[in-house]
């Protein structure tokens, strides 16, 4: 009998230090969220419409300077991406905001691109189709969601080129003012880099037979090629290049002179 009592002794002792272990087993608490467990978060992405070589005192920027869309892409520890999240926009300050229910405590890359284009939705934020003339932004951001900042600035991925006349400017036949230079086809928001790079032009039709000296001609934007620096703009159906044109993403470069058929260029 006392053989018995001393082996019913032991195994409740057994088993109440199981139990004690178990309520100290770490991950139980309601400190953090267990690693794998789903959260919800909300990130608010903003576009920044300063650019270099900007006037100092910078205004809000014009309708056809800003987003008309964001999109968001999650890239998962292993390389493979998440499904693109259109972002909800906020007309009072022009933010856009995306939530995602994503795993606790597991790094993801988080992918923005913004743009006031009016083409199909992205299939891929690492190897988005760019046209020439479209205002585009872009921002990645690395860490779990506990860690990483949710307030994201987005930033020009183009250059916005100003064509200017120093002089008066009268059409007489063409009214077509053009510019052409190397522009990225495809953009890599991870990278973050351009690629596939093709000669592209851009033009403006002129409504009025003048201009006034100073007057802006044309404006643009492209994603510039690096490597090629030539800048060739038309008028009148003449044609003049500039073999170096430093054109730098997040950049507005003005180039002007006299454009009028007077010219000897």
């Amino acid at each position: 009998m006392k053989l018995l009592n001393y082996i019913f002794t032991l195994i409740t002792l057994a088993l109440l230090a199981t139990s004690c272990s178990q309520d100290e087993l770490p991950g139980n608490g309601e400190d953090a969220p267990v690693t794998g467990q789903t959260q919800t978060y909300t990130f608010t992405v903003s576009p920044d419409l300063t650019l270099e070589g900007d006037a100092t005192t910078r205004s809000e920027g014009t309708d056809a300077e800003m987003p008309t869309r964001c999109f968001m892409q999650v890239i998962k520890p292993s390389g493979e991406a998440e499904e693109i999240i259109t972002g909800t926009k906020d007309n009072t300050t022009s933010n856009y905001t995306f939530t995602v229910r994503l795993a606790s405590n597991t790094e993801y890359t988080y992918l923005f691109w913004a743009d006031n284009g009016s083409g199909d939705t992205p299939t891929d934020l690492r190897e988005v189709q760019y046209t020439p003339g479209t205002v585009a932004f872009a921002a990645n951001v690395q860490g779990t969601l506990e860690t990483v900042d949710k307030t994201v600035e987005l930033k020009h991925v183009v250059a916005k080129v100003t064509l200017k006349t120093t002089t008066d400017v009268t059409f007489e036949d063409s009214r077509t003012i053009r510019l052409s230079a190397s522009c990225a086809s495809t953009y890599n928001v991870q990278t973050p880099s351009a690629s596939s790079f093709e000669d592209k032009s851009i033009s403006e039709e002129m409504t009025d037979a003048s201009l006034a000296a100073d007057s802006e001609v044309l404006t643009t934007y492209i994603i510039p090629n690096p490597d090629d620096k030539a800048v060739t703009f038309s008028a009148h159906d003449l044609a003049q290049t500039i073999d170096v044109v430093h054109l730098v993403a997040n950049t507005n470069v003005t180039l002007q002179g006299d454009l009028s058929e007077d010219n000897p260029k």
